[in-house]
C-alpha cells in the first residue's frame, strides 16, 4: 500500500487513509462506514502481474 500512498503524494492527489480491520463482504464493512466520511462504497483489489507491477481494481457497490 505504501507504493499507492506514494503515488498519491508525488500527483498532490488528496486523500484521507482511514484504516481499519480486513473486511470479507461489503455487509461485513458497513460496520466501519461513517457519515461524516464523504464518498461511496467501492471494493478494491490488489493484484501483481507477471512482471510484477501493481495493479489496482475498483468496483462500486450498486445499491
Amino acid at each position: 500500500m505504501n507504493s499507492v500512498l506514494q503515488l498519491l503524494d508525488k500527483f498532490s492527489i488528496d486523500y484521507q487513509l482511514i484504516e481499519h480491520p480486513s473486511s470479507i463482504s461489503c455487509e461485513e464493512s458497513e460496520a466501519y462506514l461513517s457519515d461524516d466520511i464523504p464518498g461511496i462504497q467501492l471494493r478494491h483489489l490488489f493484484l501483481r502481474d507477471r512482471k510484477k507491477q501493481l495493479l489496482l481494481i475498483c468496483l462500486q457497490r450498486s445499491a
